[in-house]
């Protein structure tokens, strides 16, 4: 709609309010990055799980060897896909 109102009617909004169903990372990157939209919207962060999966707060960091664990101890590899010129 952001577009469309711009194509259209050649009208940008300096900043936006929207609810947490637009507070994802790639949503907020777009707002900001790409069309330079100041987002006033909560984050949606799904660091805290109820569901039974880990947290973020439930996983280890070794800053010597600069690798995370996982609750069980396990030592986390990466799939040496970059995104966004950093290994994921």
């Amino acid at each position: 709609m952001i577009e469309r109102t711009e194509e259209r009617f050649g009208l940008k909004p300096e900043r936006l309010v929207g609810d947490t169903a637009y507070g994802a990372a790639p949503m907020l990157n777009w707002l900001v990055e790409e069309k330079g939209i100041a987002p006033h919207i909560p984050v949606f962060d799904k660091s805290k799980r109820d569901d039974g999966t880990f947290s973020r707060s439930d996983f280890r960091h070794d800053p010597t060897d600069d690798v995370y664990h996982c609750p069980r101890g396990k030592r986390l590899g990466t799939s040496g896909t970059v995104h966004e010129g950093k290994p994921s």
